[in-house]
């Protein structure tokens, strides 16, 4: 009896011990899965913040996107606009100057020895060359050599045409052919142009405000090492304490920036003799001194009145434009 009661006792211990052991197992189990799931737990908050910091990027991005697209459009719309207020000025100035056009100088490979020296008031000259070169009895191709778009292409056709050289080269006199050699006449209508005033070549643009040059007496004021400064005498006009007037930077060497290079700049300021300030209306620049040359940008800028100050070119332009000089 005492064997079997000490063989119970036994088993009383073992299943005791296996009862906590299990109890043990089990807490060390929950334990354990708490602690996964703590981690689960910030795994999945860590992948909230990442999806909501990628939410926030994404929603970003587009509103970058709409702001972009929305300055891309609204770039476009001014650049249209600024294109049609171009368009009109020009129109409205060819308009008031019907005579505008091109001087030009054709060469035909076939017809060697001549040209023909002629003018039009198109908008380009490709259209009458194509014009020419489809008339019966036309013996080859007549090509562009060179081209100046003058403002009265009637006169400086016949200014040309009258020149003693090509009086003496013209083939017929109801014609517009000339047997003389092409570098030769270039460089003899090149001194014409610049005698008179005329713009040079390639494209033109003239704000209305600026003449040319055969209707601008330039009278220099100033000069230093960098620059030549001129005034128009004949442009001054008085209302009350505002005055304008054109004036002209001419440079000794050429200036430069990022998308232009220019020797002159040709101005029309308003100038205030009481406030001592100063109004840009327009500038024009060119590619040559004195104004001459392509014009390679023109702006109506009508900024805010400006300090006069002293000891500048501009105080200069002030004092004369208001006779304190």
């Amino acid at each position: 009896m005492d064997l079997v009661r000490d063989g119970g006792v036994f088993w009383v211990i073992v299943i005791c011990w296996m009862a906590l052991k299990s109890i043990k197992d089990d807490y060390e189990y929950k334990k354990i899965q708490k602690e996964i799931d703590a981690e689960n737990k910030i795994e999945d908050t860590k992948r909230q913040i990442l999806e909501e910091i990628k939410r926030k990027e994404d929603a970003k991005k587009k509103v970058l996107e709409e702001i972009k697209r929305k300055e891309e459009a609204l770039r476009q719309n001014q650049e249209k606009a600024e294109k049609e207020r171009k368009a009109r000025e020009y129109e409205e100035w060819r308009i008031a100057n019907p005579n505008l056009g091109y001087l030009y100088v054709l060469n035909n490979k076939i017809v060697i020895g001549h040209i023909k020296i002629g003018f039009t008031t198109r908008e380009t000259i490709q259209e009458r060359i194509k014009e020419i070169n489809r008339g019966t009895g036309v013996i080859g191709k007549w090509q562009l050599a060179e081209k100046w778009h003058v403002d009265d292409a009637r006169t400086c056709e016949k200014l040309v045409h009258n020149h003693k050289k090509f009086r003496e080269a013209r083939t017929q006199k109801d014609r517009e052919f000339f047997e003389i050699d092409l570098i030769e006449a270039r460089l003899l209508i090149h001194e014409m142009m610049d005698r008179r005033g005329y713009y040079l070549n390639g494209e033109y643009w003239k704000d209305g405000e600026c003449k040319t040059n055969k209707q601008i007496e330039w009278t220099r004021v100033s000069k230093n090492d960098d620059l030549n400064a001129y005034v128009d005498y004949s442009s001054i006009r008085k209302e009350g304490n505002k005055i304008k007037m054109k004036s002209m930077y001419s440079y000794n060497i050429i200036q430069k920036d990022a998308n232009y290079r220019w020797f002159s700049i040709v101005m029309n300021n308003e100038y205030d003799s009481v406030k001592r300030t100063y109004r840009e209306l327009s500038k024009v620049w060119h590619i040559e001194n004195m104004g001459r040359g392509n014009i390679i940008y023109s702006a109506k800028e009508m900024k805010d009145a400006l300090e006069t100050k002293q000891g500048t070119m501009v105080e200069i332009f002030f004092n004369i434009a208001c006779g304190k000089k």
